[in-house]
């Protein structure tokens, strides 16, 4: 079990996977647009891909080992180095929402001077040196637009959010213009083409041909007419999309009022919209409608909730409107689907791969999945106490309810017990003796700035190096230059307004910066854990602890990755691949080992106990 090997083992581990194998993931380094899991598809990423959802790459190859420092003696010198910074996030100058859309063109006049200075130099201009001031290109953007993401999605206040997103669409038109800029592409391709020499390592020929395909598939090889239609069409794929997946539309959600007599089987967090006559009025979106087909007993209601979430027609709309752009766009790029331009590039490499692929394993489940139908179909009809005959079938909104139903008494009782030793502060505690015992990371909790946060339960947490490692593995490390690897933002605990389910946020990535020194990341990993009613704490089910292992997963990557380029660090690697690190680290949840470390009952302080 990777909990028993201890840090050094695991830390040889990753020295030789990031030093062999994820080579061979820099290959499949292409555009994409992706937000950590829950995936806001934006405009093509040859200048950005986003945080979400998540997802990049890490390394630690010739830029890694350049940069060797010392080991800090004083780690109260590592809060010093942020005790200067001020605003939401840390980030400098963005004190009031009124300063998103100030910084974002502050950020457009910066890459206007760094496109004009690759332009104007690329006769004389070393091919190195061409792909640092790209790289610049991409980290102003990234700095301003990946922040504007975060805010817009979790932000309590509408101003912030108003102003989050006017930044991010000022900065949406710069992207769309870069990756269609057929003189930078020039530029570029000459790079590649002709000045690629033995001062290049590995890593500066993947961001070399990744910025050169990115390019390509922006459209940059049409006519000006072309290159401006493909702009258009992008930018409006992402505005449908982000209405699509985040429930955004000018017309109000679809509601539904559930009778009185169903209301004790709501969660506390519905109730507040409790009628004084005893009925509650529920806004459908993703969280509340599982939620509801969860609980509620009555199937027409259940069905009522799922067609009018589904058949909510500015959703409808939204989508058909989405899929029709995107094939516009498709034909543009001369592919014959959206799905062959979406997988150029990818190891997948063709839709039909990952066809077979999903055939593949629909063969295998079938005759699984059958027997758990008919299990709930029994289940059905003894709830029901229907006569043979009469119609069990099971639909769409029965699926969640039935399926708690058949879970055993014993199973059920089993999992909400489960919560009592799993509550979120020891399950933090936990992760850090994970980080610390088995990658020598430290993890420690810090007081936020002023105007910092977003929230009053936002926590921030500095990451360093383990005080128990070697002078040889911290050189296999590189932080600052006071030993930081990374700040991290956790903020997990739902209200209204905010982003639904979790998801991994970047808000400034690492990279190598001019003088030697390496810029650690700073992250944000977003939840929606519900206190229970008169606690204040969340108690964790096992799904849920996974899916925060799985978001540590992510952060971790970002960590620990080492590249010269933010525009190849940390989870900025294929889609095929990002989700890697993120599931395997769910595995922790299953480890007898990791889960007595931690859990104990909130209450009573008993570890939790196994047969």
């Amino acid at each position: 079990r990777v909990w028993r090997w201890g840090h050094k083992a695991m830390l040889r581990w990753l020295d030789e996977t990031c030093s062999s194998s994820n080579t061979s993931m820099l290959k499949a380094t292409g555009s994409g647009w992706q937000v950590s899991r829950a995936r806001l598809y934006v405009a093509p990423a040859t200048w950005r891909m986003s945080t979400y959802r998540h997802a990049r790459h890490m390394s630690t190859g010739a830029a890694g080992r350049e940069a060797r420092h010392e080991r800090p003696h004083a780690r109260a010198e590592v809060q010093g180095k942020f005790q200067g910074r001020t605003g939401l996030f840390g980030i400098k100058g963005l004190e009031r929402p009124q300063d998103f859309p100030k910084q974002a063109q502050e950020a457009a006049d910066k890459i206007a001077n760094l496109r004009e200075r690759v332009i104007s130099g690329r006769a004389e201009m070393a091919a190195k040196q061409m792909l640092i001031l790209m790289d610049e290109i991409s980290d102003s953007l990234c700095l301003v637009i990946d922040a504007a993401e975060l805010c817009r999605s979790v932000h309590a206040d509408s101003a912030w959010k108003e102003n989050a997103m006017l930044a991010y669409e000022m900065l949406g038109d710069v992207i769309s213009q870069l990756n269609s800029d057929e003189q930078l592409y020039r530029a570029l391709d000459v790079c590649v083409k002709h000045r690629v020499g033995a001062d290049f390592n590995e890593e500066d020929k993947r961001m070399a041909w990744s910025l050169r395909e990115d390019f390509e598939r922006g459209g940059v090889h049409l006519d000006e007419a072309g290159r401006q239609e493909v702009i258009e069409l992008q930018a409006r794929a992402s505005a449908l999309l982000y209405e699509f997946t985040c429930d955004q539309y000018d017309e109000a959600e679809p509601s539904l009022v559930i009778p009185a007599h169903l209301a004790d089987v709501l969660p506390t967090w519905m109730k507040r919209t409790m009628t004084s006559d005893g009925a509650t009025a529920v806004n459908l979106s993703q969280d509340s409608l599982q939620a509801l087909l969860q609980v509620i007993p009555d199937e027409e209601v259940r069905k009522a909730a799922y067609l009018s979430y589904h058949q909510h027609q500015p959703r409808v709309r939204t989508l058909e409107q989405l899929l029709h752009v995107r094939q516009l766009i498709a034909h543009k790029m001369n592919f014959s689907s959206f799905a062959d331009y979406a997988i150029s590039g990818k190891m997948a490499a063709s839709p039909r791969i990952v066809e077979d692929f999903l055939h593949h394993l629909s063969d295998q489940l079938k005759p699984r999945a059958r027997q758990e139908v008919e299990i709930l179909k029994k289940q059905k009809q003894h709830y029901q106490a229907l006569e043979d005959g009469s119609s069990h079938e099971i639909f769409p909104w029965d699926f969640p309810f039935y399926s708690l139903v058949a879970r055993s008494p014993q199973h059920e009782l089993a999992c909400k017990l489960i919560r009592n030793f799993l509550p979120l502060s020891r399950v933090l505690q936990g992760i850090g003796m994970l980080l610390e015992n088995t990658f020598g990371i430290s993890m420690r909790a810090v007081e936020l700035g002023e105007g910092e946060g977003w929230s009053t339960e936002v926590k921030k947490f500095e990451l360093t190096l383990s005080e128990s490692l070697n002078d040889e593995q911290v050189l296999k490390f590189p932080t600052d230059d006071k030993g930081l690897l990374g700040i991290l933002y956790l903020d997990l605990i739902k209200r209204p307004g905010k982003f639904g389910g979790a998801a991994h946020f970047t808000i400034q990535c690492g990279r190598m910066m001019e003088d030697g020194q390496y810029r650690p990341p700073v992250l944000a990993l977003v939840g929606n854990f519900s206190p229970p009613a008169q606690l204040q704490e969340p108690l964790l089910s096992f799904g849920e602890l996974e899916m925060l292992l799985h978001e540590f997963g992510h952060a971790l990557h970002s960590i620990v990755g080492r590249t010269r380029y933010q525009h190849l660090s940390g989870t900025r690697i294929s889609m095929d691949v990002v989700e890697i690190p993120s599931t395997l680290m769910e595995y922790f949840a299953w480890d007898p080992d990791f889960i007595q470390s931690f859990a104990k009952h909130y209450v009573t302080g008993e570890s939790i106990p196994f047969s």
